[in-house]
């Protein structure tokens, strides 16, 4: 990595630990202020010190959340160190416990056809109270009439919440693109790809694996 061009996206990284930050993003979606969260992993900061667009894109977010123990090594190298190393699915999954008890309504956006509706199906079964107000995959045109209608449904649901989960950098632009469009949502959210992991498609790293760092590898591995 080009230390001039990834100090900028490190130095902005949140390093509060997840219930500092679930507080954040409940403050925010009670006071309806409109919201991005990105959650830049190894990858996507590699490739945005390849490219200036990336970068700016990157930083464009209201909250960036560190994902991954290669990013929470590069933040421990700074000194400005998350308490605990985090992932943008486990921030989200703990948000979707607190929405089950606020009453937030939750839009799901993208991945394949039929994965949206899968992970609905199954975070209702675990959370009862959760209220997933619709999902829509994510093989749609980003632009024109398709995305005009997209728009309108996530409207018409009522959401305060939106999961996107297009895939870097697609989802990251979409909400940049979008969110000020969207009436009722505060806190749109880039996941890459936990819907497929919401919906049993994908299995995540056993917890031990994940503890010593090796994710990732059980990412590749699997794929």
């Amino acid at each position: 990595m080009r230390g001039p061009v990834v100090l900028p996206l490190l130095e902005n990284l949140s390093s509060m630990e997840y219930s500092e930050m679930l507080s954040k993003c409940t403050d925010r979606i009670d006071r309806k202020a409109k919201t991005s969260v990105f959650t830049p992993n190894s990858e996507m900061i590699y490739m945005a010190s390849r490219s200036r667009k990336l970068r700016d894109l990157i930083l464009s977010a209201d909250i960036l959340f560190p994902d991954g123990v290669g990013v929470y090594m590069a933040m421990k190298a700074l000194r400005r160190s998350a308490c605990v190393k985090t992932a943008g699915i486990d921030l989200a999954e703990l948000l979707i416990k607190e929405s089950a008890k606020r009453g937030y309504k939750i839009f799901l956006l993208g991945a394949r056809p039929g994965i949206a509706e899968k992970a609905s199906e199954k975070l209702r079964l675990k959370y009862p109270e959760l209220n997933i107000c619709g999902y829509h995959h994510g093989y749609f045109k980003k632009s024109g009439n398709e995305n005009i209608k997209i728009l309108k449904s996530i409207n018409r649901s009522g959401a305060d919440i939106l999961f996107v989960c297009l895939g870097f950098p697609e989802q990251e632009r979409w909400i940049a693109s979008n969110l000020k469009n969207l009436k009722t949502v505060s806190m749109a959210i880039g996941l890459g790809g936990s819907f497929d992991v919401w919906s049993g498609a994908v299995k995540r790293a056993p917890s031990a694996v994940s503890h010593m760092g090796f994710e990732w590898l059980w990412r590749a591995l699997s794929d």
